[in-house]
């Protein structure tokens, strides 16, 4: 809206405006202001598209490219290798919608500020894509499943910074509904693993456990108020792919240190304890389950937590896949809806460790 007085007659036309449009049943009014708006020549005569002339001329134009046919290739490789290896584990596919209306499947806070959302000529608002988890929860709600095993690998959108087009992104899911908590996540660790060592070796690997029950009694512990945590959370995932205990990790927390004192005030007594936490309580699973039992309240919750900590450490031993294992006890989530175990896999992106010379794995990392 014009930053004019409200009672000026441009302001009063624009509301006129509005309120035809929305009152209004016929959709003709509507698709003249869209199109007003987004006019192709009035773009042009901006400059938005001076850059991609500049580029036609030259011959260096590559906006309708994305990879080139060597990343094409190694990326379809990924695809399908994951794709096996998620049958093998006796997964169904299920096709997720990239466009549905706005408000389908209602997004949490964080997600919605990143949607890509698209107007149409006709007034309505849809949305790309932006996850694949929630669809695929909404539908098996509604089918009222009790166990199912899924995977699907597309595209997912994110909103762009400036004048440039939604960020794209090749995103994998493998779930588990239904069956024992610790022997499921064990299972996703294993099919991960499977398609990881197609392309790097095992000392290359790393799984970070953790379980959001236990985080809590971290916070707890610690001192952290529940208003502090998210932001506290936030500055810890800053260690999230370094191991525990290297000297990387401990150089680390010099400034998450200063920034947990500076930022948020934290006292220095919660900053102290939280700093033992990352250096006594998190490592290799044998060291650090014992020490969080003495450490932490016996409580039912953190006792359960502990133990399925345990139990998914000792599947993973069933399957010789305990060698680079640790627990993070200060590992945050990447969604709010982990509320019980959930892990990361971090690999050292050393090219003389890859057996496929692949060099956009990363970008397309599923």
């Amino acid at each position: 809206m014009p930053t004019e007085d409200k009672d000026s007659t441009n302001y009063k036309g624009i509301r006129d405006i509005l309120r035809t449009i929305h009152a209004s049943d016929d959709t003709g009014a509507y698709e003249k202001v869209v199109n007003a708006i987004f006019n192709e020549d009035t773009f042009n005569t901006k400059g938005h598209n001076t850059n991609l002339e500049s580029l036609k001329v030259d011959g260096r134009d590559t906006s309708c490219i994305l990879f080139t046919d060597l990343q094409t290739e190694s990326r379809d490789h990924v695809v399908e290798i994951a794709t096996e290896v998620f049958r093998r584990h006796c997964a169904k596919h299920l096709e997720i919608i990239p466009v549905r209306m706005l408000g389908e499947c209602p997004q949490p806070n964080s997600r919605e500020r990143n949607a890509v959302k698209l107007l149409t000529h006709g007034g309505d608002m849809v949305e790309l894509c932006h996850e694949l988890r929630l669809p695929f929860v909404k539908w098996i709600v509604a089918t009222r499943r009790s166990f199912f095993k899924r995977y699907e690998i597309a595209y997912v959108y994110r909103r762009a910074i400036g004048h440039s087009p939604p960020n794209r992104y090749l995103q994998g899911d493998f779930d588990i509904i239904g069956g024992e908590i610790a022997l499921t996540e064990a299972e996703i660790i294993k099919a991960t693993m499977d398609i990881i060592l197609h392309y790097f070796h095992f000392e290359s690997c790393d799984v970070h456990l953790n379980h959001a029950d236990l985080l809590d009694a971290i916070w707890s512990w610690v001192g952290i108020r529940p208003e502090h945590r998210q932001k506290v959370a936030e500055l810890l995932s800053l260690l999230g792919s370094l191991r525990p205990q290297s000297s990387e990790r401990k150089t680390k927390w010099v400034v998450i240190r200063r920034q947990l004192r500076q930022e948020l005030n934290l006292a220095e007594t919660a900053v102290n304890r939280l700093q033992t936490v990352g250096l006594r309580f998190c490592g290799v699973a044998d060291q650090a389950l014992p020490r969080l039992r003495g450490a932490l309240p016996p409580d039912k919750t953190t006792h359960k937590a502990l133990e399925d900590l345990s139990q998914l450490f000792n599947y993973l031993r069933v399957w010789r896949l305990d060698q680079r294992v640790y627990v993070d006890a200060l590992m945050p989530p990447t969604e709010s809806y982990h509320r019980n175990l959930f892990f990361q896999r971090t690999v050292a992106f050393d090219e003389s460790r890859v057996y496929v010379p692949t060099e956009e794995v990363g970008k397309d990392s599923l």
